[in-house]
């Protein structure tokens, strides 16, 4: 007596593999326009986001300013020559015509943006043997990365 009605419209669940299968088929295109643009804009952006922590003086004269971690400033000026390295790695590999992965590149942000949250902390209220604690990551963190990319 009723019959069942046929649709002309994929079912619910052919429409979601097939969304699914665009974004996957996206993902790799964007990936790959991402790290085409590493060497013309991103290298851009490291330099500012670096430029900004020298700015204020860099880890250094952070350091210089607290007291009780004045005489362990020299971490600070080593953090700030360790941050700039893989920024220069970085526009060595686009000079010679290598594209740079966008993991290194997220990398490289990673470990600046670290430095620059570095400035929000107040040493009236956190103990400068956490501060130091951080800083010296900090400096562990480029050395791992530096030497990862040889």
């Amino acid at each position: 007596m009723f019959q069942k009605r046929q649709s002309s419209f994929p079912s619910k669940y052919s429409l979601l593999i097939a969304l699914f299968a665009m974004a996957i088929a996206w993902v790799p295109v964007s990936v790959q326009a991402a790290e085409s643009q590493i060497c013309s804009k991103g290298t851009k952006s490291l330099r500012g986001s670096y430029n900004v922590v020298q700015g204020r003086g860099g880890v250094w004269s952070y350091m210089e300013k607290i007291d009780s971690l004045k005489e362990k400033s020299f971490l600070g000026l080593q953090l700030d020559g360790k941050l700039l390295r893989p920024i220069n790695l970085l526009e060595t590999m686009c000079e010679v015509g290598k594209t740079p992965s966008l993991d290194l590149f997220n990398k490289i942000e990673g470990l600046i943006g670290e430095a620059r949250m570095l400035f929000n902390i107040s040493a009236d209220k956190t103990p400068s043997k956490i501060i130091l604690a951080k800083i010296k990551d900090l400096i562990k963190k480029c050395d791992e990365l530096i030497a990862s990319i040889g």
